[in-house]
């Protein structure tokens, strides 16, 4: 039997809200501002713990009254429970204990910066309280119809000013992202511009509590995920008996941000561009608008959407306790370690689990993209520095959380380790291990690079139009072979035709003129010069007539497709017209991802298999490496060998270039490699 008289703390307030047709009860601590939530046994047992009843007492009108059968050994735990909470009262002996274990705790604390972490520092500025009090009733305007009427035309006003000058001020958005945009002036106006707008949105946090009877008793400033921001303790909103009353005051801070963005975006639209008073305005109108609200909304992340689902919700300390909650359950489910996992309802069970997952996936993926935009710039701008600084950056920022990781290891490994089947199990493959890292090390393996292979002539041509002509006839079409100096193409210029009829008549009538001139010398001289200069002219037009018929430079293979469409085509001196591959020798193109690039090399194997032989493996040796290419591929030309003569220009295939000689744990390191990435910091 023991003899306590269990007495709870004085001045502590009991709230009664209904929640889904449950009763339940928000305790406030006035002195240390920290609330709870309990039920409506709790509270009862609570309410009778006046320092005057003896547990036995106590559990005696619990079955008397509510009907519910606990002894006082039953009640022991939850009143350690109510002391570890400072609601119930310690005994001189408990006193100095807890005494002494704050004493350590607060050096702890002010070795870890108070409780502040990196991604979530708070100082306080005071208690504004009391002046609050003050302001509440010269500011009641703010809370009447009138002014949610004038709210609806800010609104109103600050989407259609957006929306019909969206060029202007997608413009400045844009511009913000220059450095040149950020001179000494523009960064004092961007701050002291943000910091007016996050008080006034603290502030709008503040008094409205205030104004639904809660206590604001801490405002002051913070950084948030490295932003600087504000902060107002409105955890007295919890006391409020009405779901409505604390959305309120979770919303008023975005609802008079909005208020002045709608302002600010007034004023920008009716000043001079350039001015001071223009430049306030927009920074104003940006920092204070939607795009900023969404952000602040965001219920993954402990700002106004936070405290809005946990309002709404009803559930206080969600995001430490779905942390908490979510931690527990896989040590539990997935570790299977002994930890127990805190208690709650099937609905908290389900928003612990489906809240904690979602914030944890976004704060990783949030920190991960900060850390690799940090990474970049530092090593574009530090080089090796840059490396020390972001591996540096990584361990401040991750210690304490690797720490934690491995505690947990720790105690897992410690856990599955006691019996003695698995340590043998461990032995083992320890020795396996073992034997297959030595295997790795000493056996040889063929590194082998692998990409998409084309087949090309090494020998092509283009044959062209000789001058401005039209083709008369094609003789060939795709894929026909041709022998050299065969005809392929003939064309026809206009008024060649003519010319040389003119000029061979002219040379027939001179012929005449010369042999009916023998005898008579001057005359005949004069003839005969006459007859030379025409013969010269006659030998050009035919030599162009020639050209005309073009013919094939070497033994080819026709490969331009569609060569009937070319007949009656025009065409100026100089135009290709069909395009002349010849048969052999061969060679690959062959594209390769840039990774294989440096295990590459002239004088290596080439094996190349085609879809028509797929069986038959067609043997080169690389010839050239090419640069890589925009599409971060590199092209390899290589020799082919094609003893059969069944290969065609065209042809496509996989080719595998043997690059060298590795171990296998080369080999294993190398494929490792290929998988990550080493742009990300670049």
């Amino acid at each position: 039997m023991t003899h306590e008289r269990p007495r709870m703390q004085p001045g502590l307030t009991y709230v009664e809200q209904t929640s889904e047709g449950t009763l339940s009860f928000v305790v406030k601590d006035p002195i240390k501002l920290r609330y709870f939530r309990f039920g409506e046994v709790e509270v009862w047992l609570m309410r009778r713990m006046d320092g005057t009843r003896t547990l036995e007492q106590i559990a005696a009108e619990l079955a008397a009254e509510r009907g519910i059968d606990a002894g006082a050994a039953a009640l022991t735990p939850f009143v350690a429970r109510l002391k570890e909470m400072g609601l119930a009262q310690r005994t001189a002996g408990e006193r100095r204990a807890v005494l002494a274990e704050a004493l350590r705790r607060e050096r702890r604390m002010k070795l870890s910066g108070h409780g502040n972490t990196l991604l979530r520092m708070r100082f306080s500025m005071g208690d504004p309280d009391a002046l609050f009090d003050r302001w509440v009733p010269r500011l009641s305007f703010f809370w009447t119809r009138s002014f949610l009427a004038l709210s609806t035309v800010a609104f109103a006003a600050y989407a259609i000013i957006v929306a019909t000058h969206w060029d202007a001020f997608a413009a400045g958005m844009l511009s913000m992202y220059d450095p040149a945009f950020y001179s000494l002036g523009t960064v004092v106006i961007l701050y002291s511009a943000v910091a007016v707008i996050i008080l006034i949105h603290e502030m709008g946090h503040g008094l409205t509590c205030k104004r639904f009877g809660g206590e604001v008793h801490e405002m002051g400033a913070m950084l948030l995920y490295f932003g600087p921001s504000f902060y107002c303790n409105v955890n007295d909103a919890w006391t409020f008996e009405k779901r409505s009353e604390r959305l309120w005051v979770t919303f008023a801070g975005g609802w008079i941000q909005l208020v002045a963005a709608g302002a600010a975006a007034v004023v920008w639209v009716l000043t001079q561009p350039g001015t001071l008073m223009n430049q306030v305005a927009f920074l104003s109108l940006v920092f204070a608008g939607g795009l900023v609200l969404l952000v602040n909304f965001n219920p993954l992340i402990p700002l106004d959407g936070y405290y809005a689902l946990m309002d709404w919700l009803e559930i206080p300390n969600l995001r430490p306790r779905a942390f908490a909650y979510l931690s527990a359950w896989v040590k539990k489910r997935v570790l299977h370690m002994d930890v127990q996992i805190p208690s709650a309802t099937d609905r908290e069970r389900r928003v612990f689990l489906t809240y904690g997952t979602l914030s944890l996936l976004y704060t990783t993926v949030l920190l991960g993209s900060m850390a690799v935009i940090f990474g970049r710039f530092v090593v574009r701008h530090w080089g090796g520095w840059g490396w020390v600084t972001v591996a540096a950056g990584g361990w401040f920022a991750g210690r304490n959380s690797l720490a934690a990781f491995l505690r947990v290891a720790r105690v897992w490994a410690r856990d599955r380790l006691a019996s003695a089947k698995v340590r043998r199990v461990l032995a083992l493959s320890g020795a396996a291990l073992a034997v297959l890292m030595v295997a790795a090390l000493v056996t040889p393996w063929t590194v082998r690079a692998r990409g998409h292979a084309l087949v090309e002539p090494t020998i092509r041509t283009w044959l062209r139009a000789p001058e401005e002509a039209r083709v008369e006839a094609v003789m060939a079409r795709e894929g026909q072979r041709v022998r050299r100096g065969q005809a392929v193409i003939r064309l026809r210029a206009d008024g060649l035709d003519v010319s040389l009829a003119s000029a061979r008549a002219t040379v027939g009538a001179l012929e005449r003129e010369v042999a009916a001139a023998r005898g008579r010398a001057e005359r005949l001289r004069a003839a005969e010069l006459a007859l030379e200069s025409r013969r010269r002219d006659l030998e050009v037009l035919e030599e162009r007539a020639a050209r005309l018929t073009v013919d094939a430079p070497f033994d080819a293979v026709i490969a331009t497709p569609h060569t009937d469409l070319l007949r009656g085509a025009g065409a100026t001196r100089g135009d290709e017209l069909l395009e002349l591959w010849a048969p052999a020798p061969l060679r690959l193109r062959i594209l390769l991802d840039q990774r294989d690039v440096a295990d590459v090399e002239t004088g290596d194997s080439v094996a190349v298999r085609f879809a028509s032989w797929p069986a038959t493996d067609f043997e080169g040796v690389v010839e050239t490496v090419r640069p890589a290419s925009a599409r971060g591929t590199v092209e390899v030309l290589a020799t082919l060998a094609d003893p059969g003569l069944v290969l065609r220009p065209g042809l496509r295939g996989r080719a595998k270039i043997e690059a060298r000689r590795v171990t296998v744990a080369q080999a294993l390191a190398r494929s490792v490699r290929r998988m990550v990435r080493v742009d990300w910091l670049l």
